[in-house]
């Protein structure tokens, strides 16, 4: 009988467990219905979508005071929404650099994908308008589809994560096969 009292005790023990385990559980999923998440209004999304750019400052940490952050130069159009000139290279970028400390910028090109299609390191030496054209890669490129450009000022080369983009889409058009 003494060898019994033991066991009777570790087994009502481990009933009273056992019971009280369910409502243990309950609790803990009762709290958390009671928990409500409502999101904030201002999710850090702009208020429009047009005219592409960047969050980032549009300028290199280093550079205090800036007049015109670095900005892409859309394509003058006439009152028609046509362009204005048939002999602007549709495959060209035109990017507004402002004064800056970077002495190096880097534009890339990549298709709808990710891959990179195009690359090249330019030498900056003063502020202005930049018109980079896309010869090599006009090749490749396939007309109706796609491409996104990335222009971005070289801050640190040593730390890349300091450069400031901008970016934007390129599409190339079939080539018209009427003369004028």
């Amino acid at each position: 009988m003494l060898l019994q009292l033991p066991k009777l005790r570790i087994l009502l023990a481990g009933l009273l467990i056992y019971g009280l385990l369910p409502f243990s559980v309950v609790a803990v999923d009762a709290r958390a219905a009671e928990i409500g998440f409502e999101p904030s209004p201002d999710n850090g999304r702009p208020n429009r979508t047009t005219a592409g750019g960047s969050r980032n400052p549009g300028y290199c940490p280093n550079d205090r005071s800036v007049s015109q952050p670095l900005a892409a130069v859309p394509s003058t159009q006439s009152a028609t929404g046509q362009a204005a000139s048939q002999t602007v290279d549709p495959l060209a970028v035109q990017i507004q650099v402002p004064e800056t400390s970077a002495r190096a910028a880097e534009f890339s090109l990549f298709d709808e994908s990710g891959r990179g299609v195009y690359q090249t390191r330019l030498a900056l030496e003063q502020p202005g308008i930049i018109r980079i054209a896309l010869p090599e890669a006009a090749s490749q490129l396939q007309s109706n589809r796609r491409y996104r450009w990335v222009f971005s000022l070289i801050c640190q080369p040593d730390d890349r994560l300091q450069d400031r983009s901008v970016s934007g889409w390129i599409q190339p058009a079939q080539p018209s096969t009427t003369q004028n």
